[in-house]
């Protein structure tokens, strides 16, 4: 557009700013950013009490294996509030802008707090599994 010749061109990606423009569903996204802060926030005060409980020397108890199934829980929360605000985004999106002989595609979403969340539900069970050991030792003294 600068010189006015055209120029051949084959784009793969283009990210468009949408601007002042506000999105009708702009309160879901509101309120889906505050869970996913609210989410974040709990997952760190269980962290920090988690931590704390194990310094105490109490490992495996049924305190830490619960925390350990909210921090999973939480993590699981984190990742389906990012499919939403994903999908949320993207119907904006498609609703907004439209580009000939291209199509809106929605980002690729981050499986990281997905595993995350399946790993502190995984730990939880071990540690669920050393109490019960740990109970079973006791009462066999």
């Amino acid at each position: 557009t600068k010189s006015g010749v055209d120029v051949p061109l084959s784009m793969r990606t283009v990210l468009v700013n949408l601007g002042s423009q506000t999105n009708p569903l702009g309160w879901l996204e509101d309120i889906l950013i505050v869970l996913y802060v609210l989410a974040f926030l709990c997952f760190i005060v269980l962290l920090i009490r988690f931590i704390s409980s194990l310094k105490s020397g109490e490992i495996f108890n049924r305190g830490n294996e619960r925390k350990l199934n909210w921090m999973g829980i939480l993590f699981l929360v984190i990742y389906m509030v990012g499919w939403g605000l994903n999908g949320l985004n993207y119907a904006y999106a498609k609703s907004a802008v439209a580009l000939e002989n291209y199509t809106v595609m929605m980002d690729r979403m981050s499986v990281s707090p997905l595993i995350t969340g399946i790993v502190f539900l995984l730990f939880a069970q071990i540690f669920a599994m050393g109490r019960n050991m740990k109970e079973d030792q006791e009462f066999m003294v």
